[in-house]
């Protein structure tokens, strides 16, 4: 998750217009929520490690397990609804094939969000609801300072792991499972 540093016009877009505006953009991130373009702050090293890790880990798991789903980075949208489409930092879709053109997966199963400390709970929260109306079965919430994960399923409540805890995708992707310690490698940090 990024901060959202500017909400950079008052001017309201649906997706669709978002996609083509977002496409003709140079540089920098951005998302739109309820209608609105808005920025996303950069990132520090330690948060897009962190993410790189994930969906090296998630790639290596979905293919140990012998599944086809496609796992992505970040940079790739999840629609939520006409007026808003957040970009996770990664996504596991359903689909075996896609469109190498899209800057959307339709059919997300599984999307991730990577915590850093600068993030601000309100936002992790509101995201979190949307994806979940959207319908996304399956949402990882990913602490990397204390290595815990929060982990939301459709029709259920959010469970917490533990750095010993094992994330899997139950009946969404039979015969995945990653222990959330693969997750988090030994990291030296400098003072």
């Amino acid at each position: 998750i990024l901060h959202i540093m500017a909400t950079l016009t008052k001017q309201r877009m649906t997706v669709r217009e978002f996609l083509v505006w977002a496409e003709a953009q140079t540089e920098g991130k951005y998302e739109l929520v309820q209608g609105e373009i808005v920025r996303m702050a950069p990132e520090r090293a330690r948060h897009n490690l962190g993410k790189a890790e994930i969906w090296l880990v998630l790639r290596s798991a979905v293919r140990a397990a012998g599944l086809a789903n496609i796992v992505y980075t970040d940079g790739m949208g999840v629609v939520i609804d006409d007026v808003t489409s957040r970009g996770p930092d990664a996504i596991v879709s359903a689909s075996e094939h896609i469109d190498p053109d899209t800057m959307v997966i339709d059919d997300p199963l599984i999307v991730v969000e990577v915590v850093s400390p600068r993030d601000l709970a309100e936002d992790l929260e509101q995201k979190l609801a949307e994806y979940r109306e959207a319908g996304i079965p399956l949402i990882w919430v990913i602490y990397p300072s204390t290595r815990t994960a929060h982990i939301l399923r459709t029709g259920r409540q959010r469970s917490e792991l533990g750095p010993a805890g094992v994330l899997d995708g139950e009946d969404i992707l039979p015969g995945f499972s990653l222990p959330l310690a693969d997750l988090f490698p030994p990291v030296e940090e400098t003072a």
